[in-house]
């Protein structure tokens, strides 16, 4: 879920918690510009790149930046769910 110790999840509920207590947490606002998304579809499984731009206001602080999003797909009864993904943000991006 997120860069701190412990910060992973298994499962839904665990990810919906970690996201809400941990990462965005202080958020006030977010939104998330996807660009260059390229979906890839095998069968029952599917998989997503993008690049993203994070604009983003916490803790009355405004804050832009990019990232690159992946992520991997289950059709399960219909559905599709997300099965993994990965978010992360470019080495050169200063906070």
């Amino acid at each position: 879920v997120g860069m701190a110790d412990g910060a992973t999840a298994v499962g839904a509920e665990e990810l919906r918690k970690g996201l809400a207590s941990q990462d965005f947490a202080s958020c006030d606002r977010l939104e998330v510009r996807m660009t260059n998304i390229v979906v890839q579809v095998r069968g029952s499984a599917a998989w997503l790149f993008a690049d993203c731009a994070y604009d983003v206001t916490a803790d009355g602080r405004p804050l832009q930046f990019p990232a690159r999003l992946t992520a991997v797909f289950e059709k399960r009864q219909g559905r599709w769910l997300l099965a993994q993904g990965h978010c992360s943000v470019p080495k050169s991006t200063d906070f």
